[in-house]
């Protein structure tokens, strides 16, 4: 046998031995996930089917969705995004953009009726920005001051991820700007193909690090006030949120100083939140350092130079200018400003904790408008490899003894949720789609149990108190296609969803038993206790999503058809500015120096 035969033949021993071990770690998975159903999780499992077709069950959900709506038909915007970076020997170029697929669904017959739109002539149908960077300017993006002889991190920059961010920042302009419009053809429901919570966690950036701030804008400067304001949003006082929890308490505070005119008695606050002022003290000490409140006795009183809603007044101004005049105006230095350093006036280049900061801003503006026009906003995340339902939320509910069936259950979990809760058809082979699981706050994506080294276990937020804002957004995961057959279940993947919470179904679904320790503070999730507790907004959004869940491709079979038809655009738009982006190489070629070796060389077709 030759060399290259006997490694390509231990290849295929290797690839069998995988192959044998993961058929076995499945049959594994059935009896672990079998006994955990048997525990707890059967209780927590939703099959929807019946619901749906019962008539009079199906009357009082429409009734729900007109009283919600205001009308029969639903619109609704699906919207996904595309980008691509290019490094050229002379610049980085990149484009990110966003597209949206615009429908409507008529409830008055059955099944509901299912229509897509074209935009009009004056509308975008999507919205994109191309945008080079020579590398001369790269350092710019990300660093000031920056000792001309140091060695660059070159790596930072194209790994960073500006195109990433702008591709974020479209999708969130491009769903802000349609639920904010005043056409009739508004949407009632946004699909977002990403998860709200996770744009907003991985987002999140302390106020001093965003560069823009001390930048002109409008009549004035941008302020660390203003940035600090902006991201304690979103603001609801019936949902009680931002909490006063320990991380970032300051945002608590900020909301209720707006919420009662500037000022807020610390006591009273203290009181009917069920701690001390003493617990309240690292959001005033917050606050008072940077002079944007001052103390007096038990008063608490804001003394930035503007109010708490004129500060987001501007904010919204600030976004919306960058946005229209890089999406809408495609202007190629809408992500420039200019900045004062060391008494000379300079120009400077967005870098991404100014792109992070916009896209906070923009998420923050969409979901306050979503509870101001009753929008059903909705994220999927369709290839998740989290288990955030099956180790976090669950762990969590096992340790404060809120689910005590679960206290005899001690096996490895599978990986992750999706295989975890792709094993039930197998495992109940009654089980119907759509089905669910029941509804767990976004909070547990980084609230979790944490064992020490003496083996006590104790509860835990990401580096010990970083937490996700709780009470904003409720997950679920479900599955909207399954045929039981003779040889085993055909089905598509099991699926995250995530919405928005509203005031009018969740204000009073929170967790009885308060989760609070020295680390995190007070914190008080949003709560369902099993999957036949009545929960309007799941039912509104599974019942929606089985019904644009047409299945009719092949290669999406159990996502809704919106989305994919989003994608096809978001595509589509991105080939024809790829062959754009090509188009560069063909200018490039008449300067050969111009272009990278490796381009060069793989541009020979051997």
């Amino acid at each position: 046998m030759s060399k290259l035969s006997n490694i390509f033949r231990g290849f295929e021993e290797s690839l069998r031995f995988g192959q044998d071990r993961s058929e076995s770690l499945y049959e594994q998975h059935v009896d672990v996930v079998q006994e955990l159903y048997d525990c707890k999780l059967k209780d927590l499992v939703k099959a929807w089917k019946t619901e749906f077709s019962s008539q009079p069950k199906l009357i009082r959900l429409r009734d729900q969705i007109r009283d919600f709506f205001g009308r029969d038909e639903v619109h609704f915007v699906a919207i996904d995004g595309t980008c691509q970076a290019e490094e050229t020997s002379q610049f980085l170029l990149f484009y990110a953009g966003a597209y949206g697929a615009k429908g409507s669904l008529d409830l008055k017959g059955t099944p509901p009726t299912l229509r897509y739109h074209k935009w009009s002539l004056e509308q975008d149908v999507s919205v994109v920005a191309q945008v080079p960077i020579p590398y001369a300017e790269l350092e710019d993006v990300l660093e000031e001051n920056r000792d001309p002889f140091a060695v660059s991190d070159f790596e930072k920059v194209s790994l960073a991820g500006i195109h990433t961010l702008l591709m974020q920042l479209a999708e969130v302009y491009l769903a802000y700007d349609t639920v904010s419009s005043s056409r009739t053809d508004a949407p009632n429901m946004v699909l977002l193909d990403q998860s709200i919570s996770s744009i907003m966690a991985s987002n999140m950036v302390q106020p001093g690090v965003v560069r823009m701030i001390g930048s002109d804008w409008g009549t004035r400067q941008l302020t660390e006030a203003d940035v600090m304001v902006a991201l304690a949003h979103p603001f609801n006082k019936d949902l009680g949120i931002p909490t006063l929890k320990r991380f970032r308490q300051y945002t608590g505070l900020l909301a209720k100083m707006q919420q009662q005119g500037g000022e807020v008695d610390l006591a009273q606050l203290a009181n009917e939140a069920g701690l001390t002022i003493e617990q309240l003290a690292p959001g005033v000490d917050y606050l008072t350092k940077r002079r944007l409140a001052e103390q007096d006795g038990t008063k608490l009183k804001w003394t930035g130079a503007n109010t708490i809603d004129a500060s987001w007044a501007y904010v919204k101004d600030v976004f919306q200018t960058i946005c229209e005049r890089l999406f809408v105006a495609k202007d190629s230095t809408a992500l420039t400003y200019d900045i004062q350093h060391n008494e000379i006036r300079k120009q400077r280049w967005m870098g991404p904790t100014d792109l992070k900061f916009l896209i906070g801003v923009g998420l923050r503006l969409l979901i306050e408008e979503s509870w101001k026009r009753n929008v059903l906003l909705v994220g999927l995340v369709k290839d998740s490899s989290s288990a955030y339902f099956s180790r976090n939320y669950l762990g969590v509910m096992r340790l404060l003894n809120v689910f005590p069936e679960l206290n005899s259950f001690n096996r490895p979990l599978p990986a992750t949720d999706r295989i975890a809760l792709e094993l039930l058809p197998v495992i109940n082979e009654s089980l119907e789609a759509p089905w669910s699981t029941v509804e767990f706050d976004s909070v547990f994506m980084t609230l979790f149990v944490q064992q020490e080294d003496n083996n006590t276990r104790t509860l835990s937020g990401v580096r010990g108190d970083i937490l996700a804002p709780e009470r904003l957004t409720a997950r679920s995961l479900g599955q909207f296609f399954l045929q039981n057959k003779p040889s085993g279940p055909l089905m598509g993947h099991v699926i995250f969803v995530e919405r928005l919470l509203y005031p009018r179904w969740d204000k009073t679904a929170v967790l009885s038993d308060k989760i609070q320790t020295s680390t995190l503070g007070k914190v008080n999730p949003y709560f369902r206790s099993d999957a036949t507790e009545g929960n309007i907004g799941q039912s509104l959004v599974m019942y929606l999503l089985s019904e644009l869940c047409r299945n009719h491709f092949a290669e999406v079979i159990g996502y809704p058809d919106p989305l994919h038809k989003a994608d096809w655009g978001a595509k589509t738009v991105g080939r024809r500015l790829a062959d754009m982006m090509r188009s560069v190489d063909y200018m490039l070629r008449s300067n050969p120096l111009a272009r990278t070796f490796r381009s060069i060389r793989d541009s020979a077709k051997r």
